[in-house]
């Protein structure tokens, strides 16, 4: 539940697939955490159905990974 089964960051190129578009906001955030001017806690992929971990890092890559191409997952608002 959350942002782990959401890895659907951007708005742009259509709604409901994790594409390139995803990656690029991805990669602004990559290594940031809260306070920091590029931070996106849509992001922070990290969590296990509790809160994000705040910062972005490999784990959250590994998730964004494993979405690449595919639709995000059943708690993505608007997907249905």
């Amino acid at each position: 539940i959350g942002n782990r089964c959401d890895p659907d960051i951007s708005d742009a190129g259509g709604a409901c697939l994790v594409d390139f578009f995803d990656v690029d906001e991805f990669r602004n955030a990559f290594l940031t955490s809260p306070g920091h001017p590029d931070w996106n806690p849509d992001a922070d992929l990290i969590g296990g159905g509790g809160p994000p971990d705040g910062i972005i890092t490999f784990q959250d890559i590994a998730i964004l990974k494993d979405f690449f191409l595919e639709p995000p997952g059943p708690s993505a608002s608007g997907c249905n």
